[in-house]
């Protein structure tokens, strides 16, 4: 999960901070946890890797943020971090591709930007953060999240219907 903050009060009128949350991966290719460590300590001043978190904390990660940033260059199936998100109210910031852009609408419950693409995620982060107005707009848009109750009862329904059509029930 990455956060992004928009700090206010004197000296802070344009600053944004990221968090990164979660496990760090360990054996990327071609040098990419060097490389990434290397550029986190660079942005020491806008950018912490804060490291993981457990499920209890989501309520109070989330209450604590703006934004939500999945920057995945995978074509995830469903990424849980953009459930999180918009049970707790929050716009999402992700990569235009598979399902993240399938579950959030760019402009109607977050931003998208090109997967891979850091002047465009940088561009889109500086978006959203200086366009008044835009964050309640697109936090209106945010959808209900169905409980896992729900999503259990819409299954079974599911499964009663086809055995119906079958002739098994």
């Amino acid at each position: 999960m990455q956060r992004l903050e928009k700090r206010t009060g004197a000296g802070h009128e344009n600053d944004v901070h990221l968090r990164i949350h979660g496990s760090k991966v360990e054996g990327h290719f071609n040098g990419f946890d060097e490389r990434f460590e290397r550029l986190v300590e660079a942005a020491s001043g806008n950018v912490t890797l804060v490291g993981p978190y457990r499920r209890d904390d989501v309520p109070d990660l989330m209450g604590a943020i703006d934004w939500v940033v999945v920057p995945s260059i995978w074509w995830e199936n469903s990424p849980l971090v953009i459930q999180e998100a918009f049970q707790h109210g929050r716009p999402v910031i992700c990569s235009g591709i598979g399902a993240m852009a399938e579950k959030v609408t760019d402009g109607v419950n977050g931003l998208h930007f090109r997967p891979g693409d850091a002047e465009s995620l940088s561009g889109t982060i500086s978006h959203a953060v200086s366009r008044p107005g835009l964050w309640d707009r697109l936090r209106a848009g945010v959808p209900a999240v169905p409980t896992v109750g729900d999503q259990a009862l819409w299954l079974i329904d599911v499964y009663r219907k086809l055995t119906e059509a079958k002739g098994t029930a």
